[in-house]
C-alpha cells in the first residue's frame, strides 16, 4: 500500500507540475509561480513525516480544488475549441482520475472517523467551532500535516516528584494562556498547577516561554 500511495503521488504531482507550468528548481518567476513551487515542496516534505502518502495526497487534493474554484476560462476559449483549453481540460481530468482513489479515500474516511471518536471520547463532539474545522477538509489536512510538523518539534519533560494527586482527579484543561520571562518563574508557576498535561512554547527571540 505504502508503494502505491508513493507511486499515486508521484504520478499526481508530475501532473500537478505541467499544470501549474512551475519548475521545482525555479529561481526567477512570477510571485504566484512561487508560491505555487513552495506548495509543491511542502506536499514533498509531508512525506518525510508521513511515509504513508495520505496527508501528502489530501493536502495536493484540497489544492487541486483550490485551483479549480479559482481559475476561470472565457466561453469564447470553449467555443473556439482553444487549444490551451483543452490541454488544460485534459491535465485536469487525467489528474481528477488520479485523485479519486479507492484506498486513499479510504484512509480519509479512517481519519475522520477517528477524528469524530476523538472529539466524542473528549465530550466535544458538540463544540461548533471544533466541528466546522473537522467538517473542513481543507482545514483539518492541514490541521494533520501542522501537527505532524510539530510533532518534530516537541520535547517531553516529565515530572514525577512530589505526591500523586487523589483517586479520580481528572486532568484539567487551561483556559488561560501564562507568558513566563525565565525557566525559574515558568517551574515556580507550574508547581501550583493542577497534574497534567501542558504545552511550552519557548520563545527564542525574547528568551520567554
Amino acid at each position: 500500500m505504502l508503494l502505491d500511495m508513493s507511486r499515486l503521488l508521484e504520478q499526481a504531482l508530475t501532473l500537478w507540475i505541467d499544470l501549474l507550468q512551475i519548475d521545482e528548481n525555479m529561481t526567477t518567476g512570477s510571485s504566484e509561480q512561487f508560491k505555487n513551487r513552495d506548495q509543491v515542496r511542502t506536499i514533498r516534505e509531508t512525506l518525510v513525516r508521513d511515509s504513508s502518502g495520505v496527508t501528502a495526497l489530501f493536502l495536493l487534493k484540497n489544492s487541486v480544488s483550490h485551483y479549480l474554484a479559482n481559475t476561470a476560462i472565457s466561453l469564447q476559449q470553449i467555443i473556439n475549441g482553444d487549444r490551451d483549453y483543452l490541454n488544460t481540460l485534459s491535465q485536469v481530468q487525467s489528474l481528477l482520475k488520479l485523485l479519486d482513489n479507492e484506498v486513499l479515500n479510504e484512509h480519509g474516511h479512517q481519519f475522520m472517523e477517528a477524528i469524530n471518536l476523538a472529539l466524542l471520547h473528549y465530550q466535544l463532539n458538540g463544540n461548533k467551532v471544533l466541528r466546522t474545522l473537522v467538517d473542513d477538509g481543507h482545514t483539518i489536512w492541514k490541521m494533520r500535516h501542522e501537527a505532524l510538523y510539530s510533532v518534530e518539534k516537541l520535547n517531553v519533560f516529565q515530572f514525577l516528584s512530589g505526591e500523586p494527586e487523589p483517586a479520580g482527579v481528572k486532568p484539567q484543561y487551561h483556559k488561560d494562556i501564562y507568558d513566563w520571562w525565565n525557566i525559574n518563574s515558568l517551574l515556580s508557576g507550574s508547581v501550583g498547577m493542577p497534574s497534567g498535561i501542558s504545552l511550552i512554547i519557548e520563545i527564542l527571540f525574547v528568551g520567554g516561554y
